[in-house]
């Protein structure tokens, strides 16, 4: 049986892979799923491709509301993290910005951000619906250009 949050992860990443070009080039060792743990996160070296990550958000990932519909049922609220990052350029050598791969960052989060206002993904990966809570930026500068979205996910779950 696959969890849910499983479930969601790949309808995102598959979804972002078809629809996103910037993301459909990304090779698939560079497309991280289901644990925030990942070893590789925010980390790019030169040459090593972009990098997409779909897991569930480190804080809050599950929460519930009782629903009026029953005893034991409950309005699950799934949240992940859609993490892009990027090898920071020659930024890095010369600390000088690079004020097009910036433009370039800020033009694909609106591509992936989107995705979200599709309306055949507002049940994506089964969910009774979807919604783009926000989104994350570095503070400061770092061996990767990133951007972070959050993403809500309800489902209605019912004692059996």
């Amino acid at each position: 049986m696959t969890s849910d949050f499983q479930t969601t992860a790949d309808a995102i990443i598959a979804d972002l892979q078809a629809n996103v070009a910037a993301i459909g080039t990304i090779p698939a060792a560079n497309v991280h799923r289901y644990g925030p743990w990942d070893p590789q996160e925010d980390m790019a070296s030169a040459g090593d491709g972009n990098h997409l990550a779909v897991w569930p958000a480190i804080e809050g990932a599950e929460s519930t509301t009782p629903l009026t519909t029953g005893p034991g049922s409950d309005l699950v609220e799934q949240r992940f993290a859609v993490s892009y990052w990027e090898h920071i350029g020659t930024e890095g050598g010369t600390g000088i910005r690079d004020e097009t791969a910036s433009a370039a960052l800020l033009t694909l989060q609106n591509a992936v951000r989107a995705r979200f206002y599709v309306v055949a993904n507002l049940t994506i990966g089964g969910a009774h619906h979807t919604r783009y809570l926000g989104c994350s930026f570095p503070a400061r500068a770092s061996g990767v250009r990133w951007f972070t979205l959050t993403i809500a996910s309800f489902r209605h779950i019912h004692v059996v």
